[in-house]
């Protein structure tokens, strides 16, 4: 029959080799499954969709006109809402869509583009429709010693949207002040065109 020296044998947590250190370590139960816990498994051996991360995010920042906008302006004005400052010593790339109407078959939305001062380089190129069905598009390219302007040209008619789209980069240095921005102007002046809405720019960091 056993002493009772035999049937009760204990050691203090601090004599047993990593025993503190290991049940410190250890992950509760409650974090299963948690966030900044552990992932479980289902029944199929895997881990549930619910516990995995969210995809990846969208890397682009979108502006988008949610009202026309118009002009009849002869000189290129900033178009409202297509603009964004950039943050100092960073690289961007941008891109916009637009829409463009005119109130007169054969005026043409002139699409420019401007740039903020403190950038250190920066291309950009604009691509509008032609004037006519069998016409070349027209194009302007630049860079931030002056504003862009597309050619006069004018659109096919007044009664569609017509595509125009810019393009470019650009890198920033430590001091910017501005605001990279699509603008537009008529090419006859007192002749309304028109940005519509659902046009769009969207910028985003070049690592």
């Amino acid at each position: 029959m056993p002493t009772p020296s035999e049937t009760l044998h204990i050691h203090p947590q601090a004599e047993v080799v990593n025993l503190v250190s290991d049940l410190a370590a250890k992950e509760a139960t409650a974090n299963k499954g948690e966030a900044n816990g552990y992932a479980s498994l289902g029944s199929d051996g895997k881990v549930p969709t619910a516990q995995l991360p969210a995809a990846g995010s969208d890397p682009w920042s979108y502006l988008r006109l949610t009202s026309d906008f118009s002009t009849s302006s002869a000189t290129l004005v900033d178009v409202t809402g297509l603009g964004f400052a950039p943050a100092a010593n960073q690289r961007y790339e941008f891109e916009a869509t637009l829409f463009l109407r005119t109130a007169s078959a054969g005026t043409n939305p002139r699409t420019g583009f401007a740039w903020p001062t403190g950038l250190t380089d920066g291309v950009a190129m604009i691509t509008q429709a032609p004037a006519t069905a069998t016409g070349a598009a027209v194009f302007a390219s630049g860079n931030p010693n002056a504003a862009l302007q597309i050619a006069a040209g004018g659109l096919l008619n007044a009664t569609q949207s017509w595509p125009a789209f810019v393009k470019g980069a650009a890198l920033v240095g430590a001091s910017p002040s501005g605001s990279l921005r699509v603008q537009m102007s008529s090419e006859t002046a007192g002749t309304n065109v028109t940005v519509k809405a659902g046009s769009f720019l969207r910028h985003r960091l070049v690592p």
